[in-house]
């Protein structure tokens, strides 16, 4: 096929910082349309990366473009319908994480996705950070993994008064990359909370369980000193220390020097959008689309997984209270 013809619904910061460099750095894609109510953004962004075609209306966008695939990058509380009707429509999806905000949305979505043949990716881009997966397989060469640590801080100490709470923002993203490092299906999760100065969760550690033998730990926090998204990935006679947006350490056999990996030099690249993994998470879509063949890491059918251990340490946050 030619250039894929690619339409974005969504114009925000997050879009702009990743999603949208990612797309405009490959020959192969051509961005046709994008769409968002708010018009001094979409102006923006449609002139900076030359998408001639601008909607209000991604219903009148997709029947008028016919693209290959559409992105939808908005809050969570907002793609659900949006990301329904694509699918309905037949149009291979990418979305942002996480995948819907309640269980019955991440199955239904994927259900959809299932019957109506399309091709799915959700942003989990630490699934293909350059950095982790180039540790991971040293470490990897010593065995399997017998356990692995992923640890999201960050020091904000306000309520959370958005349509997603904590548990949803950000520790999907620690259990999603925990199922990555791992392996293997989840068959226990065991999990406490704390609310420090906020009259919400916003500290969280579970321990998960895995099939084949691995175990993984997540912790997080809202009330730390700095943000930080960490892994630890410890297999026999090898252990790492992995900084996703900065650096990692690798150890094996008792060395205590170690060596040093740069998520920079090692993605080859010095944007946030190449080193954070979003480029190859397109990348991903993009050839999979091209290909008709799923490549995507990231599909609903999987991600699907990653929600259902979510609820699980949501439940399990109820169930405290009591």
């Amino acid at each position: 096929m030619g250039k894929v013809r690619i339409c974005m619904i969504g114009a925000g910061m997050m879009a702009n910082k990743v999603h949208y460099p990612s797309l405009a750095s490959f020959e192969n894609v051509d961005m046709v349309g994008i769409c968002d109510l708010d018009e001094q953004k979409m102006k923006k962004t449609a002139d900076q990366y030359g998408i001639p075609n601008r909607y209000y209306s991604y219903r009148q966008m997709l029947e008028e473009q016919k693209p290959d695939g559409v992105y939808v990058v908005m809050p969570p509380q907002y793609m659900y319908d949006i990301v329904r009707d694509c699918i309905s429509g037949g149009f291979h999806i990418f979305m942002e994480k996480p995948m819907g905000m309640s269980l019955h949305q991440a199955r239904t979505l994927a259900r959809l996705a299932e019957d109506n043949g399309v091709i799915t990716q959700v942003g989990h881009q630490r699934r293909t950070s350059p950095l982790l997966n180039t540790v991971l397989d040293k470490c990897r060469e010593h065995g399997p993994v017998s356990h692995a640590v992923v640890e999201f801080y960050k020091c904000d100490m306000e309520p959370m008064v958005s349509a997603a709470d904590h548990l949803h923002d950000d520790s999907s993203h620690c259990v999603d990359t925990l199922r990555w490092i791992c392996g293997g299906e989840v068959v226990k999760v065991d999990s406490c909370f704390k609310r420090i100065g906020t009259p919400d969760i916003n500290w969280v550690q579970s321990t998960i369980q895995f099939d084949n033998g691995a175990t993984g730990i997540l912790i997080n926090s809202w009330a730390s000193g700095r943000r930080v998204f960490r892994a630890e990935v410890h297999c026999l006679g090898a252990y790492a220390d992995i900084e996703l947006e900065n650096k990692a350490h690798f150890y094996e056999n008792g060395d205590y020097e170690g060596v040093e990996y740069d998520c920079r030099e090692v993605a080859g690249g010095t944007e946030f959008y190449e080193y954070g993994g979003f480029l190859q998470k397109s990348r991903e879509f993009i050839d999979s689309i091209r290909t008709g063949k799923y490549r995507t890491s990231s599909p609903f059918s999987d991600v699907l997984k990653t929600m259902e251990v979510l609820e699980k340490i949501v439940a399990q946050s109820v169930l405290a209270e009591n």
